[in-house]
């Protein structure tokens, strides 16, 4: 897959060698934007996953405890039963 992005290398630096100067200069300045864009989503995408981690832990956190809870209830009332 990485190959066939690179392939077409020859294509593209006759493409370069014809431009303009201020044609190379637009094109670098919206490779640039991208790049830019693409940091940011995956600032929010790191981000949202952060938050996704904290979630599951803390539902992890409740199960646990949900799945312990009848124990100590049954324990507390076997003892007010005595």
């Amino acid at each position: 897959e990485d190959k066939a992005i690179w392939e077409d290398g020859e294509e593209m630096d006759e493409e370069v060698l014809r431009m303009q100067t201020d044609e190379i200069v637009s094109r670098a300045r919206l490779l640039d934007n991208e790049i830019k864009i693409m940091k940011s989503e995956i600032m929010r995408i790191n981000h949202e996953q952060q938050a996704m981690k904290e979630k599951i832990k803390e539902n992890a956190e409740k199960i646990k405890v949900n799945k312990t809870l009848p124990y100590l209830v049954s324990n507390v009332i076997e003892l007010l039963d005595v």
